[in-house]
């Protein structure tokens, strides 16, 4: 919790232009002209500005501090599917930062994040030993508690099909933890959720048919990872629509085609995939895919520059912008 903390304390001083150091005068009046900047960013509706904006309020950041306008503006760019949004909501209902503490409100956020944000995924994987999940009856578990004992809840659970934690547990085999990592036994449970519509575990069978079990005997299998991607994209799987996107690009499994690639691309842009927000930028400005159009290109380019990618900053630059 702390580092990610302070990830997002630095981010709102790099959006601010700002270096970490020690506070000045003529700093703390630069973040102040910066943080009426990202309100009036903000009101017109930019995401990446409203997330900002929450952070700031949330630290006290050249603005007096107020987790409940934190809340405010991070559910303002969440609604628009921004991931680092998303998380903080998560951790703010799981702590009770300025909303009454919901771990249920805490999961659905971080679900919501979690296809393209590793802070979020490692929150929910946390709740399947540590949580307060009360779906799960994991009440009052510590980290020094027997992760042995919260698997056998979670296989319980999922031999009573319950589908989120089917897919939990296929989690729990592949990672090895509480139990001895099993490739094949995290198929099994992959499947039975999948069987059942679960997004995520659809998008996992994909992986590990496209490689991700080859040193678990899992061997490559083009057509079941396709097969797989596809239906977790179907979906609205961010990661699964990058995949499906990939493979059309590449003509892997499918005929190539680069305009139905960039349609993929796209789905997975516009809720916030970053990767895919440069590719879909990238196609824009070479006009791959798509007609060559600078404007469009700089408006996916300026989406992933918001979150402080590098090379979407060079690439406006190129840009002129």
């Amino acid at each position: 919790m702390l580092s990610r903390i302070m990830k997002l304390f630095s981010a709102v001083l790099f959006c601010a232009g700002m270096v970490i150091g020690a506070a000045t005068e003529s700093n703390a009046q630069d973040i102040k002209v910066s943080i009426e900047s990202l309100k009036k960013a903000a009101d017109q509706g930019n995401a990446g500005a409203q997330c900002n904006l929450g952070i700031a309020y949330h630290f006290g950041i050249g603005i007096e501090k107020d987790d409940k306008k934190a809340i405010y503006w991070w559910h303002k760019s969440a609604d628009q599917g921004n991931a680092v949004a998303q998380t903080s909501l998560g951790d703010s209902y799981y702590n009770g930062w300025g909303v009454k503490q919901d771990d249920k409100e805490a999961i659905k956020w971080w679900s919501k994040a979690g296809s393209h944000d590793d802070d979020a995924k490692v929150s929910l994987r946390r709740f399947i030993y540590y949580g307060r999940d009360e779906e799960f009856h994991l009440l009052g578990r510590s980290d020094d508690q027997d992760q042995k004992e919260t698997f056998e809840l979670y296989r319980k659970s999922a031999e009573q099909g319950n589908a989120e934690a089917q897919d939990k547990l296929g989690s729990v085999y592949y990672l090895g933890q509480g139990v001895e990592q099993n490739y094949r036994e995290a198929v099994n449970w992959w499947r039975k959720a999948a069987d059942q519509g679960n997004a995520n575990a659809q998008y996992f069978l994909g992986d590990i048919y496209n490689g991700g079990g080859s040193s678990g005997g899992i061997e490559m299998d083009e057509n079941e990872s396709e097969k797989w991607y596809r239906k977790a994209a179907d979906q609205g799987n961010a990661n699964a629509e990058m995949m499906v996107g990939l493979y059309y690009q590449r003509g892997q499994g499918v005929k190539k085609d680069n305009k139905e690639a960039v349609r993929w691309f796209s789905m997975a842009a516009e809720k916030g995939s970053v990767y895919a927000q440069i590719i879909v930028g990238m196609a824009y400005q070479r006009g791959d895919g798509v007609a060559k159009d600078d404007k469009e290109a700089i408006k996916w380019f300026r989406m992933a520059a918001e979150t402080g990618n590098v090379q979407a900053k060079e690439a406006l630059k190129q840009l002129g912008q």
